[in-house]
């Protein structure tokens, strides 16, 4: 049956070819591009980050070298004075002091000593000196960023270990009292020795300082990033923030500030081994990689301008391309209808216009060959028609065929009679349908038929039996598949052996793996038919080109031959099912036929085919 246009279209995957088209592009251009892109960025943004982070290491390392040189230096000036004689002698005649006069003094005595420290020291910050029977405190000073009154002094120095003659260090900061001063006041606390050999009634000094290196840390910001940006705080031994330049994060933990931090900056921190600080820097990851951020976004930007003009012209050139073909499909599809006066229009393109042209000859030449055909049809109908007049009908010679055994019948003529009847139970089978399907008991009765008339013919040179189980007669099988291959068994097999012969035909059921074949039947089961005779055989040259050499060569009643029968087998069930022969010159031939098993029904039976001549 042939197959319209239609369905061919509608079996077929359709691409568009503009989306064909569109994906190679995005494959080859959009997608190795955007990768080289973010890939550079990535890599640039990378180096970026590292090179920062390097950077800032060296800043903090730098800045607590100088934290340590500073701390180390004032605590060698605490230490200094806690050690002068001078200073601790002129110190207690000021706490002896019985007037106004001496107490004035003294102090201008110690003052020198003081001035001359900030001076040899370059200090800037203030000493206080705690007495220690009348509770008393002297303040030397030059600077006012911030003064402390006794009672603070006092508790400052309850914080420090009991043992003198050295220097401690304060973990903690002071915040200068100056509104427009962000300096960081460190404190030292050193206590006079035990054994010092000399009378003094001082109890403590303490040592407040502003801290150039701590202060240059918070006023320090790395290049391309502002000072606004960044976070930078000091905590103490204990894990508490002492300083920051954000406020909140004062007081808390490390930890604590870490988790505000972590996600948005990049947390550069160092230990100091003199004083047990921890040095932190914050930079916002977005202050550094900023231009590669920018850098990302206009890429992007850049690649979706290149898609959307990419698009629009997509658009505009596939319409050109796609429109002829869709002309074109049209067109053929009319042809497909029959209507061969479809015809494709010129374009302004070569390419399209060869195809037109070469489209429109086709359908010209059809239209030619369409109306020759229908000529020569004409003809071929005629002159069938004038042939039947002159042919046999059918159905004329089974009637015929019936009156004669009717008539051997009344005259007693048994043998004439039987076999009128076989020859029309056989000529009612040949005009069913090639694809009609009879159940093995039907298809064995017909063979019996067929080898009477055949004894008959040739008399009783052969004898024939059946070994089939009667629960097989169920199961169906092509009609008249058996009569081709008795036939062959009686003219090439049994009719010059010079002796009776015997033919078999014998049925068993096997599993679909049985005989190391492979068969796909529904039911699991295969219906195998063997016909055997011990006729003269077939030599193995004719054998190994039997199905060549037998193809309209050995012909039965039916006009088939082994090649059709296996034909049939094969177009009917698959080519898994077949028929195969093995045969021994001088001793038979046995013709095996493999099929599914499947029972019959009265729907497999086809009616007369009234057509068949």
């Amino acid at each position: 049956m042939p197959v319209s246009y239609k369905n061919l279209k509608s079996k077929k995957k359709n691409r568009s070819l503009a989306l064909t088209h569109s994906r190679s592009f995005f494959l080859l251009i959009v997608l190795p591009t955007a990768l080289s892109f973010l890939f550079t960025g990535f890599l640039f943004r990378k180096n970026l980050l590292d090179t920062t982070r390097m950077q800032l290491y060296d800043t903090i390392d730098q800045t607590i070298l100088n934290i340590d040189r500073e701390f180390e230096h004032n605590a060698i000036v605490a230490a200094s004075l806690i050690h002068d004689k001078n200073l601790m002698q002129k110190s207690l005649a000021y706490c002896a002091a019985e007037n106004f006069q001496q107490q004035y003094q003294a102090s201008r005595e110690i003052d020198t000593i003081m001035d001359n420290k900030f001076l040899v020291s370059d200090l800037n910050g203030s000493f206080y000196l705690l007495f220690g029977k009348n509770r008393r405190m002297y303040i030397s000073s030059n600077c006012q960023n911030v003064l402390l009154d006794q009672h603070e002094i006092e508790k400052i120095v309850e914080k420090t270990p009991a043992e003198s003659g050295k220097v401690f260090f304060i973990d903690g900061l002071l915040k200068s009292t100056r509104k427009d001063d962000l300096q960081s006041i460190s404190i030292l606390v050193a206590k006079p020795p035990a054994d010092r050999g000399y009378v003094t009634d001082v109890a403590a000094l303490v040592l407040t300082f502003d801290s150039e290196s701590i202060n240059n840390f918070f006023q320090y910001h790395p290049k391309r990033i502002r000072d606004t940006d960044v976070v930078r705080y000091i905590a103490g031994k204990n894990g508490k923030i002492l300083s920051s330049t954000v406020g909140s994060l004062e007081g808390l933990s490390m930890e604590e500030a870490g988790i505000q931090l972590e996600k948005k900056f990049m947390l550069i921190a160092r230990k100091s081994s003199f004083t047990g600080w921890t040095i932190t820097d914050a930079v916002p990851i977005q202050a550094i990689t900023g231009s590669v951020d920018a850098f990302f976004r206009i890429t992007v930007l850049f690649l979706i301008a290149i898609i959307g003009l990419f698009l629009v012209y997509n658009v505009s050139f596939f319409h050109e391309i796609v429109r002829p073909f869709t002309i074109l499909s049209t067109n053929m599809e009319k042809i497909s209808e029959g209507d061969f006066s479809a015809r494709v229009p010129d374009y302004g393109y070569k390419e399209f216009n060869e195809l037109s042209d070469s489209f429109n000859i086709m359908a010209a030449d059809l239209n030619k060959l369409t109306q020759q055909i229908k000529k020569e049809q004409k003809e071929r109908l005629k002159s069938e028609i004038q042939a039947l007049r002159f042919q046999l009908n059918p159905h004329f010679m089974c009637n015929t065929l019936n009156t004669i055994r009717m008539m051997a019948e009344l005259s007693n003529h048994e043998a004439i009679a039987k076999m009128t009847g076989a020859l029309m139970y056989i000529m009612e089978d040949n005009l069913r349908g090639d694809s009609a399907m009879y159940s093995l008991k039907h298809e064995i009765t017909n063979l019996e038929h067929y080898v009477y008339l055949m004894q008959v013919r040739y008399g009783k040179t052969f004898n024939y039996f059946t070994d089939i189980n009667p629960d097989l007669y169920k199961y169906k099988v092509p009609s008249m598949i058996l009569q081709p291959l008795v036939e062959n068994a009686i003219l090439h097999g049994i009719r010059s052996l010079g002796r009776t012969g015997t033919i078999t035909v014998s049925a068993v059921i096997l599993s679909k793996d049985a005989e190391n074949r492979i068969f796909s039947a529904e039911t699991g089961k295969v219906l195998k038919i063997e016909v055997r005779d011990d006729g003269i055989g077939i030599t193995p040259d004719k054998l190994e080109h039997l199905f060549d050499w037998d193809t309209g060569s050995s012909k039965g009643l039916n006009h088939i031959g082994l090649a059709a029968v296996r034909r049939r087998i094969i177009l009917t069930y698959g080519g898994e099912y077949t028929l195969t022969v093995a045969s021994f010159p001088g001793e038979g031939t046995v013709v095996t036929i493999y099929i599914p098993a499947q029972e019959f029904t009265e729907a497999d039976e086809l009616p007369f085919d009234e057509n068949k001549l």
